[in-house]
């Protein structure tokens, strides 16, 4: 059984919900997602140095109008605006484009996260 990669969740499930998911027989966990059971038991993460950690890393940026960004975080300011590099646009899990370098005004965001590295970012 392979469990989801834990590190590039937008937040950080907690001791407990790992906890139940090892616990779990694979028929167990296959009727629970590990999402639902870590927005049950979620730790608060202070953005700011979640963000800063995450610069110059891939990330998957959520707009709150549906739009997905995947890109390297530049640059953070103290409004949490993001900018970044050598971005793409999804939209509905589709790839739209390529859009370079971006700037994503802080009040459009719904979530930040990390992001796997695709070959498509690299160039």
């Amino acid at each position: 059984m392979q469990f989801p990669n834990l590190q590039n969740l937008p937040f950080r499930p907690s001791l407990h919900a790992i906890n139940m998911l090892l616990d779990s027989t694979a028929d167990e966990f296959a009727g629970r997602h590990l999402y639902e059971i870590a927005m049950t038991t979620l730790q608060p993460v202070n953005p700011k140095p979640f963000l800063n950690g995450l610069t110059g890393k891939p990330v998957v940026c959520k707009l709150k109008w549906g739009m997905e960004y995947k890109g390297y975080l530049v640059s953070v300011d103290g409004y949490m605006n993001l900018q970044l590099a050598n971005a793409e646009e999804y939209i509905d899990g589709r790839h739209t484009g390529d859009v370079g370098e971006v700037l994503i005004r802080c009040n459009n965001v719904l979530w930040v996260g990390g992001a796997e590295e695709s070959s498509e970012m690299q160039h």
